[in-house]
């Protein structure tokens, strides 16, 4: 199953599209832009589709200014990864790869903080 999200990216008009995938015991959703970039990944797991696709919406709405981005080097990986926690702590997404250097990490980051939801009618 795949939901659609109508996207802005770095201010220009775009389509992203929300990737609902099996993982583990549940489902997680992916944000792939129009070149088939992954730009992030759920943080946590779904018991259904549907259910994945909805929490991205609603998590993709939350205020940017309501969210922290951690940059830190991946416990299990031998990269950098970064994470985006609400103010209450819930983790909304996180970096789809590790990156190896600090730097393309931070970036790939802030692509992620200027993908805005704009509804289509």
């Amino acid at each position: 199953m795949r939901g659609w999200c109508t996207l802005r990216l770095m201010g220009e008009p775009g389509r992203a599209r929300v990737v609902v995938r099996r993982a583990g015991a549940g489902f997680r959703w992916a944000l792939v832009t129009g070149n088939g970039r992954v730009v992030a990944v759920s943080g946590a797991e779904y018991a259904d589709q549907q259910r994945a696709v909805l929490a991205c919406e609603s998590q993709l709405k939350t205020d940017r200014a309501a969210l922290t981005v951690t940059v830190k080097h991946g416990a299990n990986s031998r990269g950098w990864m970064w994470h985006a926690v609400t103010r209450s702590g819930e983790l909304v997404a996180a970096s789809p790869v590790s990156y190896e250097r600090h730097g393309t990490c931070v970036r790939a980051a802030q692509r992620f903080l200027t993908i805005t939801i704009s509804h289509e009618p």
